[in-house]
């Protein structure tokens, strides 16, 4: 017997967890950010005796990143690689309204959501008081990013749009070491050629443009694109909506699937401009030394 409202998944056969208990775990989730957080900083100070409080606020605000990203990276690995890369060559490739709308995530609105959820609340919070930073753009970026899922969790639509946002978690890994081995804390830069720590900056470096132009800019342009595409679709097919009767069901989700490909589209907007200023900056860091 199933519980009460609860469902079996298309996927994967397992029972769906409602919207309270999904917007509950990534409560949970929140304090066990904060928990970590607080740990991590106690360490530095009374095990490390590290001294400098605005470092070691930085290093573990991009520390709790770090943790957040691997395990968001898995899930979306995961996902990607479910049923021969499905998702990949039949959801991102090829526009199919029914897809783009209805298409199930292995583990993604049940784990990664709240997981998301939970670490963009704490986020938003901790950034300005660790000094790691918070400007406008990083302020719309949170809170476009909890809205969407928050949306998905609760219609349980057009999960792609937040899968090609959240994607960029695997980006944030190398940006997370990047940002912490050049803290003064910790500094591992050598730009004496030949070094092991030269060589495993240039590695670092590597690695974070690739995974940033794979995750940011590639990804996530394929989950723009959908979302235009079923923005326009909707559209078209609200004007030429001709209720027949008997069939007025077909068209009950209609209205929601245009408002949320709107919203999709302008939250993949967001990020993908928030991702273009976040790469010029990287660029003028590591090159230019500006």
């Amino acid at each position: 017997m199933m519980d009460k409202g609860k469902k079996k998944s298309n996927n994967n056969n397992t029972d769906e967890e409602t919207n309270q208990e999904l917007f509950t775990k990534a409560f949970k989730h929140f304090i066990l950010f904060g928990l970590s957080n607080y740990t991590l900083k106690s360490i530095c100070k009374n095990i490390l005796k590290l001294k400098n409080q605005r470092e070691i606020n930085i290093v573990c605000n991009w520390t709790i990143s770090f943790i957040h990203a691997t395990y968001s990276t898995y899930l979306s690995y995961k996902a990607l690689s479910y049923k021969n890369q499905e998702l990949y060559y039949k959801v991102f490739q090829t526009y199919n309204s029914d897809k783009i709308v209805n298409y199930n995530i292995i583990d993604f609105r049940e784990k990664l959501l709240p997981w998301n959820l939970g670490y963009f609340f704490w986020d938003m919070i901790d950034m300005p008081l660790s000094g790691a930073g918070l400007s406008i753009g990083n302020i719309l970026h949170h809170i476009t990013g909890a809205l969407g899922c928050s949306l998905v969790i609760i219609y349980k639509k057009c999960q792609i749009f937040a899968f090609s946002a959240l994607f960029a978690e695997c980006n944030s890994i190398f940006l997370a070491i990047r940002v912490i081995s050049r803290n003064p804390l910790i500094s591992i830069q050598d730009n004496k050629f030949g070094t092991i720590l030269y060589f495993v900056h240039n590695i670092i470096t590597f690695l974070n443009y690739t995974t940033f132009f794979i995750s940011r800019i590639y990804i996530h342009s394929l989950g723009l694109k959908q979302s235009f595409f079923l923005a326009y679709d909707t559209y078209k097919r609200r004007l030429k909506r001709l209720i027949v009767p008997g069939k007025e069901k077909e068209n009950e989700d209609l209205d929601l699937n245009y408002l949320l490909g709107i919203f999709g589209s302008f939250g993949a907007l967001v990020f993908f401009g928030n991702n273009l200023y976040l790469l010029q900056r990287l660029i003028q860091a590591d090159f230019y030394n500006t």
